[in-house]
């Protein structure tokens, strides 16, 4: 079963830009966030929160999916903009076919899925693998208008599950965990109420974040006692090439005892993978070495 990692994670938009406050939502004891702003000014919103500190775990976009061309252009926007703040995942917004464009034809599923599946292989060949992508919906839209496609679950892409139950006022609805559409089971990330008001506006999104996420995406959070170890093996490190390099060439206790830390974290970081475009770790492999 999936566990909460935040609950006070906002997603946002042009439609907040006016109320765009990083600090204030610092304040508000938010740390991570989620920005889908395809204009110019989207760009302004990730550089300003990253400046604060906060943790983007993903870009979403919103795609019009009767229109290709427009989801073409905003997801080649959303790879740039991920590729330069080192954004880990792209989320691709599946609720709309036409994003206030006039109609000029009937959207069928498959037009749909083609329309997703073409973003999802121009993210892939940029340098974003499935794993490091996301589905942004609802069982309510997903169902019909894809007749409930496996297609993407399949490929390994996460679910970001919208569901807001009676979308009161400043509530959210329990977390979701699992759901039974699309191939899906376990949630990444659940968007679970329209009408949290915080720092000058009365109705934003605000989403639960679950461990499934990291776990689903190649990586989970290292805690800081996993940090410091790493740090204190990197500086052991140094003191490795040192004797690599014949500053003290017979200490071979120092030697061995590194190598078995070395062997230590790795397994742990086979079994703990970090975030993609998080980079650590040990610089140099050591080859066995006995007395």
């Amino acid at each position: 079963m999936p566990t909460v990692v935040d609950s006070k994670l906002p997603d946002l938009s042009n439609h907040d830009l006016s109320t765009f406050d990083p600090a204030c939502m610092w304040a508000n004891g938010m740390r991570r966030a989620i920005v889908g702003n395809h204009f110019p000014s989207g760009r302004t919103m990730v550089q300003r929160l990253k400046a604060q500190g906060f943790e983007l775990p993903s870009y979403y976009v919103y795609l019009p999916l009767g229109k290709g061309s427009v989801c073409e252009s905003r997801a080649r926007n959303a790879i740039n903009i991920c590729k330069e703040f080192d954004i880990p995942t792209i989320s691709w917004d599946c609720e709309d076919d036409w994003d206030g464009y006039t109609p000029d034809h009937t959207v069928t599923a498959m037009e749909r899925l083609i329309n997703i599946d073409t973003c999802v292989e121009m993210a892939k060949r940029a340098g974003f693998p499935e794993k490091s992508q996301g589905i942004y919906t609802g069982r309510f839209w997903w169902v019909p208008q894809t007749a409930n496609s496996t297609r993407f679950a399949d490929k390994g892409l996460f679910l970001w599950h919208a569901e807001w139950g009676t979308n009161a006022p400043g509530q959210m609805a329990p977390p979701k965990f699992t759901v039974d559409y699309g191939g899906w089971t376990d949630v990444a990330i659940h968007q679970a109420g329209s009408k949290v008001g915080y720092c000058g506006r009365a109705n934003r999104d605000m989403n639960y974040l679950f461990d499934t996420f990291y776990t689903q995406t190649g990586g989970d959070e290292l805690s800081q006692a996993d940090k410091d170890r790493i740090d204190a093996l990197e500086a052991e490190v140094k003191t490795l090439r040192r004797i690599v390099g014949g500053e003290a060439a017979n200490d071979y206790d120092l030697l061995v005892s590194i190598q078995n830390e070395q062997r230590a974290l790795r397994g742990h970081l086979d079994a703990h993978p970090s975030n993609p475009g998080v980079p650590f770790g040990v610089p140099i492999v050591i080859n066995e070495v006995s007395k």
